[in-house]
């Protein structure tokens, strides 16, 4: 008797901590790649404080909840501007790029700039901020991160684009949870 209220204890905890977890929205989460132009300040990637005019459409390759957005559609992009060569730091930028899809926007919002160097002659910079999709039942995902490089070292370059954002963590907390309880049970069990 013990037992079979040991196993109506673990399997009341289990179906609670996974109605818990369900009664909020999914995060958002995947990769979207993302090909475009822009002009940078200055003389080229070397000395650039600013990437303006941006130019940039959805590539291929995204996945997760991006997958469904076609390649090609366009992306609008905010003027990036970091104040010094190589600056890194706190870099807000509400909707730094969005894109419409399925009647969803998708967007980012910047939050810091974590790298900006260049190597090779191709100008690297990430951060982290917040993934957004309005218009669906996805809630946002604070932990983003944003790459962008560029192809070419002049003023006028080309550059490829990814933002990451990872799993929420759910799916780890419910499978820990349910280990944890087999464990119990097991234990109790032999007892």
């Amino acid at each position: 008797m013990k037992n079979l209220n040991a196993l109506k204890l673990i399997a009341t905890i289990a179906i609670g901590a996974f109605a818990a977890s369900s009664a909020n929205a999914a995060m958002i989460q995947g990769d979207i790649n993302i090909d475009g132009t822009g002009t940078l300040n200055g003389t080229g990637v070397n000395d650039a404080t600013s990437l303006t005019s941006i130019t940039a459409t959805v590539g291929a390759g995204s996945t997760g909840d991006y997958a469904g957005i076609a390649s090609g559609t366009a992306v609008t992009f905010k003027d990036l501007n970091w104040s010094t060569v190589g600056y890194t730091g706190a870099l807000v930028i509400a909707d730094f790029w969005s894109v419409g899809a399925a009647g969803s926007n998708y967007n980012f919002d910047l939050a810091t700039i974590t790298t900006n160097q260049v190597i090779a002659g191709t100008l690297v910079i990430q951060g982290t901020g917040t993934a957004k999709a309005t218009g669906s039942t996805l809630s946002d995902n604070p932990g983003g991160t944003f790459r962008l490089s560029s192809s070419s070292s002049g003023s006028s370059i080309s550059f490829t684009s990814n933002t990451s954002v990872p799993d929420s963590g759910h799916t780890a907390a419910l499978l820990g949870l349910g280990m944890l309880g087999l464990a119990g049970l097991a234990k109790r069990l032999r007892k």
